[in-house]
């Protein structure tokens, strides 16, 4: 139990008996979490990406092209659960029951030679069927900010691995399938390049007199996708209604959780047949079904309807719904042809991954003796065992109908489908249209506005002790925003909610002192609007509070927005030249008061830093754990495009300096397997609100030089939260 006088988190939710967690009057430094700022609990986050990998390949193949290929669902305001599956697992060694003896052979001076052989492991019979057709992890919760930090660092971050309690070895895996980072794709009609993709919220429109009900059906969904156990199913991109059926459930099997790596720890039980999109449509009718709601996803619009919320995206192709009696609601038609395109293009991205592989273990000195390229090796070795298309048959079989063991060709002749995609909930599901609080409501998630991902920084934070309390008081009031009282918001007081109505807001709390906070994203200006106010709740009375009103974040804060394009070639002495276009839209860096922190290696990776980029002349090396490290005033990212047998690096630093302006440092490179062969670095000033057009010109020594001309365009803007 607490102790009279202990910090205490307000957001904690502990129990304190006699005692709650209150307000006082002292202030202190926190190196606080990532976060999404716009997101609360019920929302949906959908990630955008290329048309690459297993989904993005299908869902880019589609006319018109669908670019979200990844979703989760906040299931309370600093936790997200997705339902996700893991290539890793399914290629481990482990799990691979077949191999494959290789010997290259060098045939000169008359007589042959074995230069390189081995054997190893490769599934020339395919995958266990049972690991394509009930994916692993599943459905697996994290927190924001491990999420974020997952996507940043990949499996080098420590704290999204869960323990695969199946393997041998009890093998832990990072998950980190979800995305934070802006994405470019060609543009719509009518729209112009870069056309730059955010990670989308998805969200109900709750600016109505009925908000609190609406944003209580999303809590409640949230709550049933917090307790629902799924594995991952292709087949659920065909019918996503095996999500419902007790027939398609999984086998009994350990559901892995975040850290744990005891298996005697983890439940065990059945799992539901789920895809990321399915996993939330299927949270939906479970809700309804248990709460008694009439819940209508994509309601039958009206002639004289009014959207009380404007989406930042409407379908970006005009496309409509496509549906017939057959189609569940929330559900859309997908014909022959589209499956058809789907399936194609699947089962070309999987044989091209599968032949990647085979090359990628091909050691150069080996294929050197040869006389062959590691491609060319990879192309024989495939010739005379073509397991590359057995394993595309399987996988693209297990999305087509479900058939894990058949290695043949029956997805040439796919049949229409019944599905959700990440798309058609941004696209199709709508805003409210009717509803009738406590029992039905025609339309809940219709809003959708950027996400606003603020990385770890610096906050100067109230502190908040265990204090002796009484009897429970009542507050209530209201919020404004430029004058206008705002309906459908979240007012938070410690860990209890309240969505404001005609009325305002209402809590009924023990007596003492406690900070009522309230903020939205403002689509005008895209900045995430906040305030607070502080109240004394007295016993057995109820008192109003002084509005909280919303307002802009401060200007100390600074984003760095980073865009532009790449003309890059690859110069053949012989043979054709390798050229690349990449659009580059990098994540924000962030910039803003520093503090020192005390490094935690389980919690922190530290992000490369080349010696000599940073313009104070500091190369902040490796930190020593428990040692303090200055952070907040500085910003790193680097990033990758490749072109033919190369590498264009960019290495950016941002330094915050006086009047909010931001030293900019770049560094670009041309590499060649490791080998650094140009590089050039530009130093800049960019004062706050002004932006800079950096252009960068970069030409190897070589006889046919490698190429790289980029253009990068950097805002010093206001951070948006």
């Amino acid at each position: 139990m607490p102790t009279i006088g202990d910090v205490c988190d307000p957001n904690a939710c502990e129990e304190g008996g006699n005692l709650s967690c209150q307000l006082t009057d002292e202030v202190a430094w926190v190196y606080a979490d990532a976060r999404v700022a716009n997101a609360e609990k019920g929302d949906l986050i959908l990630c955008p990406a290329s048309s690459s990998g297993i989904i993005g390949s299908q869902l880019g193949a589609l006319t018109p092209p669908q670019h979200f290929t990844h979703m989760g669902i906040f299931v309370a305001d600093g936790t997200i659960r997705q339902c996700t599956f893991l290539q890793d697992r399914l290629q481990d060694e482990a799990y691979m029951h077949d191999h494959l003896d290789v010997t290259l052979t060098f045939h000169g001076a008359g007589y042959p030679v074995d230069v390189y052989t081995a054997t190893q492991a490769a599934p020339v019979h395919g995958f266990t069927p049972a690991h394509v057709r009930f994916g692993w992890p599943g459905t697996v919760s994290l927190p924001v900010d491990d999420a974020i930090y997952g996507d940043l660092y990949g499996d080098t971050y420590p704290r999204c691995r869960f323990l695969d309690a199946e393997h041998p070895d009890l093998k832990m895996y990072a998950v980190h399938e979800l995305s934070f980072s802006p994405v470019a794709i060609d543009p719509p009609p009518g729209r112009a390049a870069p056309f730059v993709l955010p990670p989308l919220l998805v969200k109900p429109c709750t600016n109505r007199s009925e908000g609190p009900f609406i944003r209580q059906v999303a809590w409640d969904v949230a709550d049933t996708a917090a307790g629902m156990d799924g594995h991952y199913r292709f087949y659920g991109y065909s019918d996503a209604a095996i999500a419902l059926d007790p027939a398609r459930q999984g086998p009994l099997r350990p559901h892995p959780l975040q850290g744990i790596a005891d298996p005697s720890q983890l439940p065990v039980g059945p799992t539901l047949a789920l895809v990321c999109s399915s996993f939330v449509w299927a949270a939906v009718q479970l809700t309804a079904s248990a709460r008694h709601y009439t819940l209508v996803l994509d309601p039958v619009p009206v002639d004289d309807e009014h959207e009380p919320c404007t989406p930042l995206l409407r379908p970006l192709y005009g496309e409509h719904a496509q549906t017939d009696a057959s189609t569940k609601d929330g559900l859309y038609l997908y014909d022959t042809a589209e499956r058809q395109l789907a399936a194609n293009a699947l089962w070309d991205h999987v044989k091209a991954a599968v032949r990647a592989t085979v090359e990628a273990s091909v050691p150069t000195a080996a294929a050197t003796a040869t006389l062959q390229s590691r491609a060319g090796v990879a192309a024989s070795i495939l010739n005379a065992t073509p397991f590359d298309e057995v394993v595309a048959n399987q996988l693209v079989n297990t999305f087509a109908s479900d058939a894990a063991e058949d290695l043949g060709t029956t997805w040439q002749h796919t049949q229409e489908g019944r599905a959700v995609s990440p798309d058609d909930i941004f696209r199709f599901w709508d805003q409210t249209r009717e509803v009738t609080p406590g029992s039905s409501l025609h339309g809940l998630y219709g809003q959708n506005e950027a996400a606003i991902v603020i990385y770890r920084r610096p906050e100067q934070r109230p502190v908040y002790r265990w204090a002796a309390t009484g009897p429970k008081g009542t507050v209530h009031g209201r919020v404004r925003f430029q004058g206008n009282v705002i309906l459908g918001i979240t007012a938070k007081l410690n860990c209890n909610a309240a969505v404001t109505g005609l009325d305002g807001y209402l809590f009924t709390v023990p007596e003492g002192h406690y900070r009522i906070t309230a903020g939205m994203f403002d689509p005008v200006s895209g900045f995430y609007v906040s305030g607070f106010t502080d109240v004394t709740v007295v016993r057995d009375t109820t008192i109003p509070a002084t509005d909280i009103i919303l307002d802009f974040p401060t200007e100390d804060r600074r984003q760095i927005v980073i865009t532009g394009h790449a003309d890059l070639v690859d110069r053949a002495t012989l043979g054709s030249d390798d050229w690349a276009h990449p659009d580059i839209v990098l994540r924000p860096l962030q910039v803003g008061p520093a503090m020192d922190v005390i490094w935690d290696p389980e919690r922190m990776v530290w992000p490369f830093s080349p010696l000599g980029l940073f313009p104070d002349g500091v190369n902040h090396p490796t930190p020593i754990p428990g040692k303090p490290t200055r952070l907040g005033d500085w910003d790193y990212i680097e990033a990758r495009y490749s072109f033919g047998e190369d590498t264009l690096l960019l290495q950016i630093h941002t330094q915050l300096r006086a009047a909010m302006a931001i030293e900019l440092s770049v560094l670009a490179s041309i590499v060649d397997d490791g080998f650094y062969e140009i590089s050039h670095s530009v130093v800049h000033t960019i004062a706050k609100d002004a932006s800079y057009l950096l252009t960068i010109h970069l030409k190897s020594g070589e006889t046919a030089p490698d190429r790289a001309q980029i253009n990068l365009t950097i805002a010093n803007n206001r951070s948006p939260a």
